[in-house]
């Protein structure tokens, strides 16, 4: 059985929100778990979900499978 994958982005500028829209659009088995910012009160693009924002690595190493680096 496969299970979903919890994707962890470490930046959620114009690039992070683009990926966030590719990742939406490509309909796969994957949550973005959690996204490290410096400042999780600024506004952000695209489908960032303002939930999942940080500003503690460790939070996005010890909840994400994947992790996708985008500073």
């Amino acid at each position: 059985a496969q299970t979903r994958a919890n994707i962890g982005l470490l930046g959620a500028g114009t690039v992070g929100a683009g990926l966030c829209d590719l990742l939406g659009d490509a309909g796969l088995d994957a949550d973005i778990r959690r996204v490290l910012v410096r400042d999780p009160s600024k506004n952000r693009p695209g489908c960032v979900p303002a939930a999942a924002l940080t500003t503690d690595a460790d939070d996005v190493l010890g909840e994400c499978d994947v992790i996708v680096e985008l500073l």
